[in-house]
């Protein structure tokens, strides 16, 4: 069993154990915090930045750099730029998910752009904010959003800073906690009272900014991506202070694949925490069940998770949006060539035998996909392998994941969410991370994906999965969209 996993059940018996789901900070349930927060020190290969002990300076330093970085996109993208107006729906994103290029040059959010798009049909009237948070900003918007919460949440953070007042709140057997997570052998600082009072007084000042914007558009729900995040939870607090439904949209591994922020909470209140979402948009029936099983009690008929697909990919095969990708695309392809797609991740760095394959592989054409959240140990890879006469980076990670699923044979990933995609494809994948045992065991079992450690078992693996491919046959998925997943926020909105 992977490390992941035994703190998976450590988790799980602390909360069997001990009265976490009871843990307030004011009138803040604090046990998602500290859960998350434990997993991210205990799972090693995860990066995890060390922000609640960054300096005062270097953390302001950073605040006025993303400042400039909001205002500079308010600037060179002022035709997207929305403002504060009643609405129906407020949506929270975040600038990382603009992925999506389509032929027109726009860029479009792959997690909610398209809902957006379909409620607006269906007469909606919708307002978005849009976080910037140290990526890559990418203009021209498809559809418009307001940055100005940037410099809100700024100010916010700016007067918690110079603040030291703590709130002060002893949480009900928080040593016993830290000690049994120590003598099972797992790091404990995300335990420590001043992180967990920080945290929450941190949430508590955005949902105070947050929950003034809901008042004053008078939105009857809210939506956002990655649940998980201090921004979005406190964005969820605002919304269940108001009495409105917070949708989080399914962006990837859930709880299907076992991701801690969708799987297996146990003990926890009869609506949830009140930093987590009241309902969940999932892309199978397996993720949906997952969370359904913890999140609603036995003797209720209402069920938090619902079935919404992969929205975004319907959508750009339903209207053809990335047609003119998928002819230049095609180009790259030489008859008799493999096309195989490779999807980065942050923080992981792919073995070396692996930029040896490629250089080597002449009968493969590669098409190398950066993850959204771009970093120094992609790039490295990238730099190694772009001007192979075999491999195409730029094309790959412009173009919508799904005009590139439907042209290639085989996926090759340390452990990206893409293996769930291009499973949905009839396109296997192959891992390079042990990573993928926590979340894809099921896949590897059904032998849709394989987990390889060196050169000559991915090159069996390349030969016998792509034998009876003809190349460059495109796939085809492209069935009616499903309308359920809108058609379930619309009763969400109306209820």
């Amino acid at each position: 069993m992977l490390y992941s996993m035994d703190i998976f059940q450590c988790i799980n018996d602390i909360e069997k154990k001990f009265p976490v789901c009871s843990w307030r900070v004011g009138d803040i349930d604090v046990w998602p915090i500290v859960r998350l927060g434990l997993f991210y020190e205990n799972i090693a290969t995860v990066p995890i930045g060390n922000s609640h002990k960054s300096s005062i300076l270097s953390t302001l330093i950073n605040e006025i750099k993303l400042l400039f970085l909001c205002l500079y996109t308010i600037i060179r993208d002022n035709s997207h730029n929305a403002s504060e107006h009643e609405s129906d729906v407020v949506f929270l994103g975040w600038n990382a998910d603009r992925t999506v290029k389509l032929s027109t040059g726009e860029l479009a959010c792959q997690n909610l752009d398209m809902i957006k798009v379909e409620l607006q049909k269906r007469g909606y009237v919708l307002y978005a904010l849009e976080y910037i948070s140290g990526f890559v900003t990418k203009i021209p918007r498809y559809t418009c959003s307001d940055l100005s919460i940037f410099w809100k949440l700024f100010k916010v953070r700016c007067a918690l800073k110079f603040n030291s007042q703590k709130e002060e709140k002893k949480l009900s057997q928080l040593i016993e906690v830290e000690e049994y997570l120590k003598k099972n052998g797992f790091n404990s600082s995300t335990c420590e009272e001043t992180y967990i009072s920080s945290y929450a007084k941190s949430l508590k000042a955005y949902a105070e900014c947050f929950y003034g914007v809901l008042q004053q558009t008078q939105a009857k729900m809210g939506v956002v991506v990655c649940w998980y995040s201090n921004v979005s939870m406190s964005f969820i607090l605002a919304c269940r202070k108001k009495g409105i439904p917070c949708i989080d949209i399914q962006h990837g591994f859930a709880g299907g694949n076992k991701h801690e922020a969708y799987y297996n909470w146990i003990n926890i209140p009869q609506d949830g925490y009140n930093i987590m979402p009241t309902n969940f948009w999932s892309w199978s029936d397996k993720d949906a069940a997952a969370i359904n099983k913890w999140y609603c009690s036995e003797n209720s008929n209402i069920k938090r998770a619902f079935v919404g697909g992969n929205y975004t990919q319907a959508y750009l095969l339903k209207y053809d949006l990335g047609s003119l990708w998928n002819k230049k695309l095609a180009e790259k392809i030489e008859k008799d060539r493999i096309s195989v797609l490779v999807t980065l991740q942050p923080g992981f760095k792919l073995p070396e035998w692996f930029i040896v394959f490629i250089k080597t592989s002449e009968n493969i054409q590669w098409f190398i996909r950066c993850h959204p959240v771009m970093d120094e140990i992609q790039q490295e890879f990238v730099d190694k392998v772009k001007n192979e006469s075999n491999v195409a980076c730029e094309i790959a990670s412009a173009c919508p994941l799904v005009s590139v699923l439907e042209l290639c044979n085989l996926h090759i990933t340390s452990h990206s969410s893409v293996v769930i995609d291009a499973e949905s494809y009839g396109v296997k994948s192959v891992c390079l991370s042990t990573e993928c045992f926590n979340y894809f065991k099921e896949n590897i079992n059904q032998g849709t994906c394989f987990y390889v450690t060196n050169a000559v078992e991915l090159n069996e693996i390349i030969k016998r999965e792509t034998a009876c491919i003809k190349n460059n046959d495109a796939k085809s998925s492209r069935n009616d969209i499903d309308m359920s997943g809108i058609d379930n926020l619309i009763r969400l909105i109306n209820q």
